[in-house]
């Protein structure tokens, strides 16, 4: 590597089944300027978990996140983005100094939207929905083939990603994907009720779920207030992306999975673009009001705070005005099919989620 005069680029995939890659990758770092290494891995945390403090200056980690909307009608139909509008909708929904601020920066764009929707089909939405967020998927119309990947993908981080950082016994793995079923049909997950279901000691419990969350299958949000009260409430465990929630909800017999269980669908979906996007504000929080009828998420930016609501079908200000009265945030949304509406009175806007998926 030493006498390369010219550049050479080395592509190694699931490089964490080595537990020497990062002296790997140190040892060619120092030997030769000439070559770039693009690794990748499945497992996220033992990636990180394995770079001593060495490494850690040679290398730089980016998420790879789940396939947006826009990225999705790119791959699938070649149909590109709104330019700009990502970025606008973004800077909108989470960094206005006020609802009307947002509702007008949305509203100049309320043409261009309407002309992107134009000549998509009404039920693309679903299809993202439901298997959409995965790159493999895009391109198969099967959708019980599609969902067989889904669970391939579960069943490989269940016995392969999680073992090698959770030392859990055989039995308890065995019983993750049961506990995933188990939450994949709610939201609020008490553990005293979880662990007697499961017939596991509650200590055992939160690790696993610790490691479902490590592992990047479930996303914890907490319940908003002081800690103390935090830990007597319930979290809420929504799943990394739609897709993975819907996999267990086709073990369920009905007909009519996707209506009965959109609402759990889509706070999944939301969560997931919060989670790709407000990583980048620095300090920053997601939680949720715990209290009867409070709002899906409350964000915390800084000092400052939004107060979302989230809804397939039509939506009222009432959960987002009983969050505001009590913590204050700088505005409110509420992501819906409702038409682009304004509320000066309560310092809110309704976002279609039409333009929010276009972020």
């Amino acid at each position: 590597m030493e006498e390369l005069q010219t550049p050479l680029v080395l592509f190694l995939d699931e490089i964490h089944y080595d537990e020497k890659w990062a002296m790997f990758l140190k040892t060619v770092y120092d030997r030769s300027k000439n070559v770039m290494v693009f690794c990748t891995g499945s497992a996220a945390l033992l990636l990180r978990e394995q770079i001593n403090a060495d490494v850690a200056r040679r290398v730089y980690f980016v998420d790879v996140f789940p396939v947006c909307f826009s990225e999705y009608m790119l791959f699938k139909y070649k149909k590109f983005p709104l330019k700009g509008f990502g970025q606008k909708a973004k800077s909108a929904i989470l960094e206005s100094k006020d609802a009307q601020e947002a509702f007008e920066t949305l509203n100049s764009e309320a043409d261009r939207v309407k002309k992107y929707w134009l000549d998509v089909d009404r039920f693309e939405v679903q299809k993202y929905i439901k298997l959409g967020t995965f790159p493999f998927t895009l391109r198969s119309e099967n959708e019980v083939l599609a969902l067989n990947f889904v669970s391939q993908i579960i069943n490989k981080v269940i016995y392969t990603d999680i073992p090698q950082f959770y030392k859990f016994e055989i039995e308890t793995l065995n019983r993750i994907d049961k506990i995933l079923y188990l939450i994949s049909d709610t939201l609020g997950v008490s553990m005293t009720k979880l662990s007697e279901t499961m017939e596991m000691k509650p200590d055992t419990l939160r690790l696993v779920l610790k490691s479902l969350e490590s592992s990047g299958i479930l996303s914890r949000i907490s319940p908003h207030g002081a800690h103390f009260k935090q830990v007597k409430k319930p979290s809420k465990y929504l799943f990394a992306t739609p897709s993975l929630r819907f996999s267990y909800l086709t073990s369920k017999e009905s007909t009519s999975l996707f209506e009965i269980f959109q609402g759990n669908l889509l706070e999944d979906l939301v969560g997931m673009y919060f989670n790709r996007l407000i990583p980048k504000f620095g300090a920053f929080s997601i939680t949720y009001d715990v209290a009867s009828e409070g709002a899906d998420f409350i964000l915390t930016l800084g000092t400052q705070k939004v107060v979302v609501e989230v809804g397939m079908g039509k939506k009222s200000y009432r959960q987002v005005l009983k969050t505001a009265e009590k913590v204050k945030p700088k505005y409110s949304i509420i992501i819906s099919n409702d038409e682009l509406e304004y509320s000066r009175e309560l310092n809110a806007v309704k976002v279609p989620l039409k333009y929010f998926l276009l972020m």
